[in-house]
């Protein structure tokens, strides 16, 4: 029974060392060194694995797909080598008959064409022309506009009979004509008392009434006690006589004149 277990011992052995797991247990069951055996190293993620030596010629590489196997070639690629230049053959109708006739023969002169695009000299010329003409109708003066000059227009008054601002025949002193189309007309000539106490009321209310013309107001500049100037243009008086101060022209010590519309006036009035 001892003999049976001396034999079978070595055995018990060798199955103690096949049954290592790991490669580092495998090397140290069969004393030999690390990963001499075949065996790959750990990979870390941290390092890229080694690029292992190139081998002989591969005749196969396995895919990841079963049965898909791809032939490479055996050959190791070489240098790379430019491709040689592709020679044209010569035209006979070049007069050459090789590739040297061929080189030496000279390219084909083709004559010059006008380009279309381009101007030619007449349409420089035209153009430059048509610029000159267009320059000194911007730098030239504007023309003279003919001014037409008419004369007062017809006044269409109704109510007022013609003794109101704005009749333009009043406003202008002008006398109404047969162009008006007026009613009861008292600006023709044959009213003239109830005309001029009509200008007289519209220089009172309008100071700048009848400019330009020759029933303008003419006031009369006064200096006053306090040492400003004051200008009357006459009053309009009717119960006081013109005795009261709130008469202007007794207030500046004027007599009252022609522009003055006051009734039984005592104070000198013309």
């Amino acid at each position: 029974m001892e003999r049976a277990w001396g034999q079978f011992k070595p055995r018990i052995k060798m199955k103690a060392r096949i049954r290592a797991k790991t490669p580092m247990e495998i090397s140290r069951a069969l004393n030999l060194p690390p990963y001499s055996w075949g065996a790959m190293p750990p990979q870390t993620p941290a390092t890229s694995p080694p690029t292992p030596p190139p081998t002989a010629a591969v005749t196969e590489i396995r895919h990841p797909r079963p049965n898909w196997p791809m032939p490479t070639p055996t050959a190791t690629p070489g240098p790379f080598r430019p491709a040689a230049p592709v020679s044209t053959p010569p035209d006979p109708t070049l007069g050459g008959t090789s590739s040297s006739a061929f080189e030496r023969c000279p390219p084909p002169v083709l004559p010059l064409m006008a380009d279309s695009t381009q101007p030619t000299a007449d349409e420089r010329e035209a153009a430059r022309a048509l610029l000159v003409v267009a320059e000194t109708e911007r730098f030239a003066p504007p023309p003279h506009r003919k001014v037409t000059t008419r004369g007062p227009l017809p006044c269409h008054c109704g109510k007022t009979l013609c003794l109101k601002l704005y009749c333009m025949c009043f406003r202008n002193d002008k006398r109404c004509t047969s162009a008006c189309v007026c009613t009861d007309c008292h600006n023709d000539g044959a009213h003239e008392e109830a005309r001029m106490l009509a200008v007289r009321f519209a220089r009172m209310n309008s100071q700048g009434a009848f400019a330009g013309t020759g029933l303008e107001a003419q006031g009369q500049t006064v200096q006053c006690e306090d040492g400003a100037a004051r200008t009357v243009y006459g009053c309009r008086c009717k119960q006081s006589q013109c005795r009261k101060k709130y008469c202007q022209c007794f207030a500046a010590g004027l007599v009252c004149g022609a522009n003055c519309i006051c009734e039984g006036c005592r104070n000198g009035k013309a």
